[in-house]
């Protein structure tokens, strides 16, 4: 039982996105007009695959299979990002268009920066993969690496997204959308 706790956890987590991805999906595909289902289904997607992902990476056991999974994290994160982006400003109705192009940009060249580093963009050099034991007894992996000083971009670009959330948000509140305002935040 100690090793399944986590990839039941994580399967569960992937499993309530796709069911969400899915049932938005069709609800959009019968209006085609309809960009906040559509948008919110293509990101709970990339969040199925992204929690997927997180789960290999936490079971890797080379450093060559680590590299591949904590590149394809960074890359589905990158994505879920930019649908994010996409769908808090449909949702709230607030679309300040050129911002958000602006920021797409800036995250396709945070994913094909993470896809052309040799460790992503999380590692400028990773030595070994390590293990530890979680209290009930399963066991993850670990490396011991150097943070990449890239990895800043990355945290500017998603306080840049939050900033954008709460702009909208609160954009939309002030406008009397009092629950849209407030879903969001």
């Amino acid at each position: 039982m100690n090793d399944y706790l986590l990839p039941l956890i994580f399967s569960v987590i992937a499993g309530v996105c796709l069911h969400a991805g899915f049932n938005h999906f069709f609800i959009a595909r019968k209006n085609t007009k309809d960009r906040v289902n559509l948008s919110f289904s293509i990101a709970c997607f990339l969040a199925a695959v992204y929690v997927i992902f997180d789960l290999n990476t936490l079971k890797a056991e080379t450093i060559p299979f680590y590299v591949f999974m904590v590149k394809g994290q960074d890359t589905f994160h990158g994505l879920f990002q930019m649908a994010m982006l996409w769908f808090v400003a449909y949702y709230t109705g607030i679309i300040p268009g050129r911002f958000i192009i602006l920021l797409n940009i800036l995250w396709v060249g945070e994913i094909t920066t993470n896809l052309i580093e040799p460790y992503g963009i999380a590692y400028s050099h990773i030595g070994k993969v390590g293990s530890s034991t979680l209290l009930w007894g399963e066991q993850i992996r670990h490396i011991t690496g150097e943070p990449n000083s890239l990895l800043l971009y990355v945290y500017i670009m998603i306080i840049a997204n939050y900033l954008t959330y709460f702009y909208c948000a609160i954009t939309t509140y002030l406008k009397g959308k009092r629950y849209e305002g407030r879903t969001i935040i």
